[in-house]
C-alpha cells in the first residue's frame, strides 16, 4: 500500500473530509486532493502533523511501519449519493492491503439496529470500525477480497450514533487492557466528532449566517453540475442549509 492510498483511507476511517484536514493543517483543500492522487506528497512537517491528526505513527503514514497497534474508527459518510458509491468502491479496493500491512487477519461483524455495522478486527481485538449502513457493503466486499474469514455475530440493539464503551466488555467480551485502549480511542473519536459538529453549529449561530447562506444559494442555483461538484467539497458545512 503506498502513502497516498494509506493517507486517503486513514482520512476516511477517521471521519474527516479533505476540507476538514486542510483546515486542521491550515492548507488548501486542493493540497489534500493532490496528496491523495499522488501528484505531490506532503513535506516532513506536514507528515508529522497528519500522523497526529490521524492517530498513527509518522513512520506508518510514510512507510506502513510500525503497524497500528489499536484504534477505533467511525468512517466519514459523504453528503452526495454518487460520492458514497465512489467511496464504497475505494474502501473495497484499499482495505485488503491495509488489513495485510497491519496484520489484521480476523474480523467479527456485528450488525446494528440502524443497519450499520461494527467490525472488530485482529486476533487481539484492538481495532474497531463503526460503519454507517451506507458504507457497510464497501467494507464487507473488501473483506471478501482477502482470505480472512468473516465471523458474523449477534445483532446489537444500538445504532452508530449511540454506540458506547459499555459494550466493549459486555458484548465483545474484551479483557481490561483491550477495553482500556479502545475506550480511550472511542473517547478521542467522539470528542473529534463533537468538535466538528460544534464548529458547524457555531457558524449557524452567527447573525451573518443567513445573509451568507442566501448569497451561496443564489450562487449554487446559477452553477452548472461541474461547478456544483467542486463547490460540494468547500461548502460542506453549509450544505444542510442549502436547497439542493
Amino acid at each position: 500500500m503506498d502513502k497516498k492510498k494509506r493517507f486517503k483511507l486513514l482520512r476516511v476511517l477517521n471521519g474527516y473530509s479533505q476540507n476538514d484536514v486542510g483546515e486542521l493543517l491550515q492548507v488548501p483543500r486542493s493540497s489534500i486532493s493532490i496528496w491523495e492522487v499522488g501528484k505531490h506528497g506532503p513535506g516532513t512537517d506536514a507528515v508529522i502533523k497528519l500522523a497526529d491528526i490521524l492517530h498513527v505513527d509518522p513512520g506508518y503514514l510514510t512507510y506502513g511501519k510500525p503497524p497500528i497497534s489499536h484504534a477505533v474508527w467511525i468512517p466519514l459518510v459523504p453528503t452526495r449519493s454518487d460520492h458514497i458509491k465512489t467511496l464504497s468502491k475505494e474502501i473495497t479496493s484499499l482495505l485488503p492491503s491495509f488489513l495485510n500491512e497491519n496484520l489484521l487477519q480476523e474480523v467479527h461483524v456485528y450488525q446494528l439496529s440502524d443497519l450499520g455495522a461494527v467490525f472488530l478486527l485482529g486476533a487481539n481485538k484492538k481495532h474497531l470500525i463503526i460503519a454507517d449502513r451506507q458504507l457497510v457493503d464497501g467494507f464487507i466486499n473488501g473483506f471478501k477480497q482477502t482470505e480472512i474469514p468473516i465471523n458474523k455475530k449477534a445483532k446489537l440493539d444500538t445504532t452508530v450514533d449511540s454506540f458506547n464503551g459499555l459494550m466493549l466488555a459486555t458484548v465483545f467480551n474484551l479483557d481490561s487492557d483491550q477495553c482500556r485502549l479502545l475506550q480511550n480511542d472511542l473517547d478521542i473519536v467522539m470528542k473529534q466528532k463533537k468538535q466538528l459538529t460544534v464548529s458547524v453549529s457555531k457558524s449557524q449561530e452567527d447573525p451573518r449566517y443567513n445573509q451568507v447562506l442566501t448569497l451561496l444559494q443564489d450562487f449554487w442555483n446559477e452553477s452548472n453540475e461541474t461547478q456544483k461538484d467542486a463547490l460540494s467539497h468547500s461548502l460542506k458545512p453549509w450544505l444542510k442549509g442549502l436547497k439542493i
